[in-house]
């Protein structure tokens, strides 16, 4: 995803709900020296990851500990790009039409928002496994079946790849949508365990 961005007139950028870095690191790698990026996430675990990734790689990233929609931290108007990196499918409705609001407010008028996301059925594979590797442990194949579905169900997003873009383009003229396929990595004793 990064590597496919044109960074070239990008000075600011805002990972929104960052993580461990996967995304902030790659691009305050793209930007340079002069480049600004700013890491937001609550949890203090991922930013102290993040830190010291940062600095064994040489990089400066101002790491900020707040919820999503808390950016009070962040200068209005200024920034470049705004990434949401698998962050709106975790969102209620109602929380992702603040962050939307709130990422406007952030974006300098000639600035790009970057949402990577999920399609409505990206597990489905994965739990097709499942419930073969269930069934093949053990688990009577109607019940591995109906566990596995349920658990997809449950996971099911309001926002997806499917369907963000229409949310997001009634507000922003840039709009870069990604999708990735997971891979399901847990040990036999996990699944054993399931």
């Amino acid at each position: 995803v990064i590597g496919g961005l044109d960074l070239s007139n990008v000075q600011t950028v805002a990972d929104l709900g960052c993580g461990d870095g996967r995304f902030a690191l790659p691009v305050a790698q793209g930007l340079g020296p002069n480049g600004v990026v700013y890491a937001v996430d609550s949890s203090p675990a991922n930013l102290a990851r993040l830190d010291l990734r940062a600095q064994e790689a040489g990089l400066s990233i101002q790491s900020i500990n707040a919820e999503l929609l808390d950016t009070r931290h962040l200068p209005e108007g200024e920034i470049d790009l705004v990434m949401l990196n698998f962050v709106l499918n975790l969102m209620p409705r109602s929380q992702i039409d603040q962050c939307l609001d709130r990422v406007r407010v952030l974006l300098r008028p000639s600035g790009c928002l970057l949402v990577t996301t999920y399609g409505q059925h990206h597990m489905a594979n994965t739990y097709d496994w499942l419930s073969e590797a269930l069934a093949y442990v053990g688990l009577p194949s109607e019940d591995a079946e109906r566990t596995t579905r349920r658990m997809l169900n449950q996971d099911r997003p309001f926002f997806t790849l499917d369907n963000g873009s229409a949310l997001l383009r009634d507000h922003f003229a840039q709009i870069a949508l990604s999708q990735f396929d997971d891979v399901l990595e847990a040990p036999i004793s996990a699944v054993e365990r399931l």
